[in-house]
């Protein structure tokens, strides 16, 4: 992504250029006028809408959740979740933001890097903090929920409808995530020629994490876009790297990431056929489920 041009002068508003200089700013305002409506009667319970996790469901009325080794609150999907997909949203523009002011551009400016050089250096920096928050949170998922312990979990208790918070705040996040590079990449000036690859991108993971999640896929997806982001961390490590002239470690890194490209595509294909074929096809209490659920 490539970086604005700082200016002494400010820009007019309402113009392209004030928007694009204080996006953050009013990313944040916006966050911050949902809170104040927490204060008015007339507008708390919208608002409550927007700001906190809805559908929380109590274990005692669902039978398979009383033999969970915990004794958490659980979530299901809905529509009022683009509610709050939408609200972090603004939250993941106010992060990027972040990011880009107070470390890249303390980066950027120790370096003589060419428009292109930037670009990439903007995109993996970028994606690296989000894969590293993303693998972290996950990790901690499958700690909680004890997966996997083995394959079978793919397609056990399906559908995987039931969430404990940090598994729908997983999947929010997430799915807020890639709708926000969009406006970035408008607020970040991203060349024309590098648009395309970060718009085919960021609708692929769109469109797989908001089918994984309202499809009651969630256990599926959650593995899959582990492995996914973790080959995905080798690459933008070993660009970054190679941007910043750290040949040898980089070429090192680009050999690992090819490996693990390879393997993480196999394993997708074997996760995806076990548990779309296998389980759905050929397991009667797998297949009845899906059945019932298609046609609820």
């Amino acid at each position: 992504m490539v970086q604005k041009k700082k200016t002494n002068k400010a820009a007019s508003f309402p113009s392209h250029e004030f928007f694009i200089q204080n996006h953050g700013d009013i990313a944040v305002t916006a966050m911050v006028l949902f809170f104040i409506g927490l204060v008015f009667q007339p507008t708390n319970h919208l608002v409550s809408k927007v700001l906190f996790l809805n559908y929380n469901i109590s274990t005692e009325n669902v039978s398979s959740l009383q033999t969970r080794p915990h004794a958490f609150n659980y979530f299901v999907s809905g529509p009022l979740d683009w509610c709050n997909i939408l609200y972090y949203a603004l939250g993941c523009i106010v992060a990027h933001a972040l990011v880009q002011e107070y470390l890249l551009d303390k980066l950027i400016k120790k370096s003589h890097l060419s428009k292109s050089k930037l670009s990439k250096f903007n995109e993996s920096a970028q994606l690296g903090v989000f894969y590293v928050a993303s693998l972290a949170l996950l990790g901690y998922i499958f700690y909680l929920e004890q997966f996997p312990l083995s394959i079978s979990f793919l397609w056990d208790e399906y559908p995987h409808k039931y969430h404990v918070l940090h598994q729908k705040l997983f999947f929010i996040v997430q799915i807020a995530y890639w709708i926000h590079i969009f406006p970035e990449i408008y607020f970040q000036k991203v060349r024309k020629e590098d648009m395309p690859q970060q718009i085919t991108y960021s609708s692929l993971y769109l469109v797989f994490l908001t089918a994984g999640y309202f499809m009651n896929f969630s256990r599926l997806a959650m593995l899959l876009i582990a492995v996914h982001y973790a080959c995905e961390l080798l690459f933008h490590l070993a660009r970054f790297l190679k941007i910043i002239e750290k040949e040898e470690i980089s070429k090192l890194l680009f050999y690992m990431w090819a490996v693990c490209f390879v393997v993480g595509r196999l394993f997708t294909f074997v996760c995806a056929f076990l548990t779309f074929w296998l389980a759905f096809i050929y397991t009667p209490v797998c297949s009845a489920k899906y059945l019932k659920w298609c046609h609820s």
